[in-house]
Parts: structure tokens; C-alpha cells; sequence
């Protein structure tokens, strides 16, 4: 049978799991076993893994318990408290669009080079760090000097990478901007991809693309 996305049932990623968590529920129990298996069995399972290290740890995502939330726009969404998360988050991201951006010394900085660097350093901060940011706005570490500035966390050692992507382009209007003939969509996926650099992660990449153009850089 064909859903609502027009394609097979068996094979739409968001009705399949309906159909398997509708079958699931008409299944019959399976008995519980023994708790002398049960026992057998943990004890084997300590036994088999005691040796191991280093092994993969995998987290459950925690989620609201599904009360028949439903909306088309959202399918992945079953409960009311996990629409209204992503309505926030939404709302938040938003706001963070608008312009100057959600670091408004990035916009007012005349210098194209001391805006960026200053840019990268509140993103590589995060804004999860509030009091690290403002400390680092009211320092206004110079990009024309060359320093990298103590940072708690390893983020120093990061912000040293970063300088030495730079210095391979020449400045940092160069090494955003790339090759004259790139689109803006493959100037942001080459960019994005090059600033991988020892441990700078995806959050932080897209706080520093997004601060950036919302301030109009």
C-alpha cells in the first residue's frame, strides 16, 4: 500500500515506524524468563565484556512520552512538549539571524580582518559561555598582533590552528571567500569543511557562518 508521502508503506522512513510501533503493540507478550537464565545470562555478559576497553557508549535521547501530538510539517514529532522545544529553538535561531547578529561588537568593528577574529573567538567561546564571551569582548584580542590569547579549555590551542589555516590564505576575507568562481552554497560547504580544525566543532562553525552574515560580513 502506498501513505500519505506516496510511497510505499514498507519503505517511507516515517510510516514504517507507525506500521512496526502498530504491530508491536498487537503482539503478543513474550513470557519472562527464568531467573536462573536471567542470572546465567548477565553473568555471561560481565564476563564477555569485563575484558574489553575502550568500547563504544551509546545515550538514548531522552524525549517526551507520545500523548498524539501529530502535525504534517513535523513527522518525526509525537509529543506536544517536543513541538514546543523545536518551536523555541526555532524562534531562538531566528532571532539570532536578524541583524547585527548575536554579537553586535562583530557588526560595529570597522575592520574586516579584527571584525572576523573576533567573530571566530565569541563563537569559539560559545554561547553556552556567556561570561567567556564578554570577557573576551572587553579584552578585544588583536588580530594585527599576531598573539593568540589564553583561552580555558584547550580553545587556545584551536584558535593557534585557526591562525595557521589563515596565514596559508593570506588573511581571513581570502580564506572565507576561496575561489572567485565558487557559488555561495559551495563556498559554504568548502569552508565549513576546511575550518574542521582540532576540535572546532559543527556548532561552533555555524555560530561563527551565521554571526558573520547576520552582521553583515
Amino acid at each position: 500500500m502506498f501513505c500519505r508521502h506516496n510511497r510505499l508503506t514498507a519503505n517511507c522512513p516515517i510510516c514504517s515506524r507507525d506500521l512496526q510501533d502498530e504491530l508491536r503493540s498487537k503482539a503478543p507478550s513474550r513470557p519472562a524468563r527464568g531467573r536462573a537464565a536471567g542470572s546465567a545470562a548477565s553473568t555471561r555478559s560481565r564476563g564477555s565484556s569485563g575484558g574489553r576497553s575502550g568500547g563504544l557508549v551509546t545515550r538514548r535521547l531522552a524525549r517526551a512520552a507520545d500523548d498524539g501530538y501529530r502535525n504534517p510539517l513535523v513527522p518525526g514529532l509525537r509529543a506536544t512538549a517536543d513541538a514546543e522545544r523545536l518551536a523555541a529553538a526555532l524562534t531562538a535561531a531566528t532571532e539570532r539571524l536578524e541583524p547585527p547578529g548575536p554579537y553586535p561588537a562583530v557588526a560595529s568593528e570597522p575592520d574586516l580582518e579584527e571584525a572576523t577574529w573576533l567573530a571566530f573567538l565569541l563563537a569559539l567561546a560559545g554561547p553556552d559561555a556567556p561570561e567567556l564571551q564578554d570577557a573576551v569582548i572587553a579584552a578585544r584580542p588583536s588580530w594585527a598582533s599576531g598573539e593568540v590569547p589564553e583561552l580555558p579549555g584547550g580553545r587556545d590551542r584551536i584558535a593557534a590552528a585557526y591562525r595557521a589555516w589563515v596565514d596559508r590564505a593570506g588573511s581571513q576575507a581570502a580564506a572565507f571567500g576561496g575561489e572567485p568562481s565558487w557559488t555561495p552554497q559551495r563556498r559554504f560547504a568548502r569552508v565549513f569543511e576546511r575550518l574542521s580544525l582540532h576540535g572546532l566543532g559543527r556548532a561552533e562553525r555555524f555560530d561563527l557562518f551565521t554571526a558573520l552574515g547576520a552582521a553583515g560580513r
